[in-house]
This record gives structure tokens, sequence and C-alpha cells, in this order.
């Protein structure tokens, strides 16, 4: 008797974190079933849309962490392929790697362009303090 007591205590003092666990694996199981129903053509362009996201933040890790040094850029391009393969793995199973690694390059040649402008309007910010600094 004093367990059920015990169970029914837990859940009215916890029924909000309750429902929203329940609710997020719900969200979470139609997600996956929704994702395992796509063609392989679907997940790689789902996947494509997600790698662009995580490519821009690792090439924008890569430059601060490799700043340092000069001509390390193929340094830096396997870093972050590598850092996209480990996050998803199927991909080398069910997409043309040459193709693959087109794209990503792709991506990470625009991303270069939006790091360097970031760079750039930092510089000239750092440029601009200093100047008033002065004054």
């Amino acid at each position: 008797m004093k367990g059920i007591k015990n169970i029914i205590d837990f859940i009215v003092n916890n029924w909000t974190y309750i429902t929203l666990l329940i609710s997020l694996l719900y969200l979470a199981y139609h997600k996956i079933k929704e994702f395992r129903k796509l063609s392989d053509e679907q997940k790689v362009e789902a996947a494509i849309t997600i790698i662009r996201e995580i490519i821009r933040k690792n090439v924008m890790t890569a430059e601060i962490q490799w700043e340092d040094f000069a001509k390390t850029g193929s340094i830096k391009r396997a870093q972050v392929i590598s850092e996209v393969y480990e996050t998803f793995p199927f991909l080398k199973d069910i997409y043309d790697q040459k193709t693959l690694i087109e794209e990503m390059d792709k991506i990470i040649d625009e991303a270069l362009v939006d790091v360097r402008k970031i760079v750039s309007n930092k510089e000239t910010s750092n440029e601009n303090i200093i100047l008033e600094d002065n004054k």
C-alpha cells in the first residue's frame, strides 16, 4: 500500500515533467518514423541542409583553432569533413563520396567567405575602437 502511495505522490509532484517527457518521446518517435520513410536521396538532402550549418560552425572553430598557423587549409578542411562524417555516419554508405565531398567543399568555400567577412568586420571594429581610444 505504501508503494502505491509513493508512486501516486511521485506522479502528483512531477506531473509536468512526466507530461513533458511523454510529449518529447512522442515527438521524437514521429520525427524518426518520418525520417525513416524518406528515400536515400531525401535523407541526404535533409542531412546536407543540417550539414551546411554544422560546416559553418566547424569552419569558424577550425579557423580559430588554427589561427596562428600558416598554410593549414588542408588540415582545417579534413577536420571539418571528419566532424561531418562523425555526425552523419550513414553518409558513407548511401551517397557517392566524390559528389558529397565536392558538395562539402562548396559549402566550406561559402562558409570561408562568411568567416572572412566576420573577421574583416571585427578587425575594422577593433581599429575604430583603437582610433577612438587614441583621441
